[in-house]
């Protein structure tokens, strides 16, 4: 088995998701056929629109865990139904977020492991001690920046970055999860002191 690098609490996101994916595949299928149905949208836009309206509501810490769990499930189906062209059944979305969790495992991995050193979220705490900003703050600047992303592909209808769209949403389920874990070790409290040390002595090096 490949090691796999970053937060263990990833990684019970993930699974706790797959073994909900039943209930979670049908309640985004769901959301996405009303939304279209009143915006006369695809599948697509619809969870797009949705993502930006969870975006917004992280403005209120006491469900900052629904919310993005709701990202990440609509990150993966807009994803799937990206990819697809239209909003595929409940079976299928049901296989496709299976395989687009174990994809966002591999990425959490693999980014983990080039971006952190002694500590799962170390970046991200190097990032926020010197402006002394919640930590979770860093999870949800980049995923608006991720969807700002996506609202600027469609206008253009083309985009230069060697990045797909559906591996912006792939990032943005996974900082999804990111910004539950990075709300927990806020709460639980971390040494800012010394990742503000950490930041300037590189800043200045």
């Amino acid at each position: 088995m490949t090691e796999r690098h970053g937060s263990p609490r990833f990684y019970k996101l993930t699974q706790s998701m797959r073994s909900n994916i039943e209930e979670v595949a049908k309640h985004v299928h769901e959301r996405l056929t009303v939304i279209m149905t009143v915006e006369e949208c695809s599948a697509y836009d619809a969870a797009v629109e949705l993502i930006t309206e969870h975006l917004h509501s992280l403005s209120d810490m006491r469900t900052i865990e629904i919310q993005c769990l709701w990202i990440a499930s609509l990150a993966m189906a807009a994803a799937i139904c990206h990819k697809a062209n239209h909003l595929v059944n409940i079976p299928t979305l049901i296989d496709g977020m299976l395989e687009w969790l174990d994809k966002m495992d591999n990425t959490h991995s693999i980014k983990n492991h080039d971006y952190a050193s002694e500590h799962p979220l170390s970046n991200f705490m190097a990032y926020c001690a010197p402006f002394d900003m919640p930590l979770y703050y860093a999870g949800i600047i980049i995923s608006i920046s991720k969807k700002e992303r996506l609202r600027s592909i469609k206008h253009k209808g083309c985009h230069k970055v060697n990045e797909t769209v559906e591996e912006t949403l792939i990032d943005m389920a996974v900082y999804a999860f990111l910004i539950i874990i990075m709300y927990e070790t806020e709460q639980d409290g971390w040494d800012r002191e010394k990742y503000r040390r950490l930041a300037w002595e590189y800043l200045n090096d």
